[in-house]
C-alpha cells in the first residue's frame, strides 16, 4: 500500500528536458535538473538570432517595415526566421500570420 508520501515522491519525480534525466523536482516550478541544463536552454540558435536582430535594429542597420510580408496589412510585427543560419534573412510578419506558419510547418 503507498502511502501519501510515496505518493507524493512519484509526483515530483520529473524527466528533464536538457539531459533527460530523471530527478526529484524541490518546487512545483522546477523542470530542469541542475542550472547547467537551465543554462544551455540559452545557447539554442533562435536565442542568438533574436539578439542579433535586435542589435541591427537598434544600431540602424536594418529598418523594420510597417506592413506584415504576408497579409500586407499594418500591424504590430515580429521577425520570422525561416533559416537560423543566416541572422538576418528575416520575415516581418504579423502574429496572425506568424502562428499560421508555425502551425503548418508542425
Amino acid at each position: 500500500m503507498l502511502t501519501d508520501c510515496m505518493v507524493n515522491l512519484a509526483e515530483n519525480i520529473i524527466q528533464c528536458p536538457t539531459c533527460k534525466k530523471y530527478f526529484i523536482r524541490k518546487s512545483n516550478r522546477a523542470i530542469y535538473c541542475s542550472r547547467l541544463c537551465k543554462d544551455s536552454v540559452r545557447d539554442r540558435p533562435y536565442q542568438k538570432q533574436h539578439g542579433r536582430v535586435r542589435t541591427a535594429l537598434a544600431n540602424g542597420t536594418y529598418k523594420k517595415p510597417e506592413l506584415c510580408n504576408k497579409c500586407n496589412k499594418k500591424k504590430r510585427l515580429c521577425a520570422h526566421h525561416p533559416d537560423y543560419g543566416d541572422p538576418l534573412m528575416i520575415e516581418w510578419i504579423c502574429y496572425s500570420c506568424h502562428g499560421i506558419i508555425h502551425t503548418e510547418e508542425n
